[in-house]
């Protein structure tokens, strides 16, 4: 059976549309901007690497991990946090720059 292009088409956007990784809340992407802040202002330098930023998440205390509204942690992986960092420069927040990230506001 052959699928005409325009199927082709429709079937391709919506397999790109459900691939699209969740909206991030604006909670997680407070904590995490004070996770960058905080390691940058004790570096004393605007770039912080991801593994960093990831550290400091993992050597938290659980009840520090937890949003406090929700009682659910903020970050499950590293690939969560990609994902946060990746909204949160799309909105302007960060830039990337390789496995660094620079706070732009």
């Amino acid at each position: 059976m052959k699928v005409d292009e325009d199927e082709a088409v429709s079937q391709l956007l919506r397999s790109s549309i459900s691939s699209h990784p969740q909206k991030v809340e604006l909670s997680v992407k407070k904590f995490v901007f004070k996770l960058i802040s905080d390691i940058s202002n004790a570096k004393r330098t605007s770039r912080v690497s991801i593994n960093e930023i990831w550290q400091k998440f993992f050597t938290m205390s659980n009840e520090q991990q937890k949003n406090s509204e929700t009682n659910s942690v903020f970050l499950n992986s590293k690939e969560d946090l990609k994902n946060v960092l990746e909204q949160m420069e799309a909105d302007d927040l960060t830039m990337m720059d390789g496995n660094d990230v620079v706070l732009t506001s």
